[in-house]
């Protein structure tokens, strides 16, 4: 998976290789869910503060990935 831009000012998007999920979930550094999407391809992120979080890329509510994710102002 790859993750992009870095760090993200609004908007942030995911490529996929090989196994692709369907939905993403964003969580802060205490593992609390902030933001969950089923679409897969770009994630709105312009709600968030500034700061790091984690985002998880589910297939039938299991874990396959987990990236960083670096919010900007």
């Amino acid at each position: 998976v790859a993750l992009f831009p870095i760090p993200a000012m609004d908007m942030v998007s995911f490529t996929y290789k090989d196994i692709v999920p369907d939905a993403v979930e964003v969580s802060d550094i205490g593992q609390r869910c902030i933001l969950n999407s089923t679409n897969i391809f770009q994630l709105n992120v312009a709600s968030l503060p500034p700061g790091c979080y984690f985002v998880r890329f589910l297939q039938n509510n299991k874990v396959i990935g987990v990236k960083k994710l670096i919010k900007a102002r």
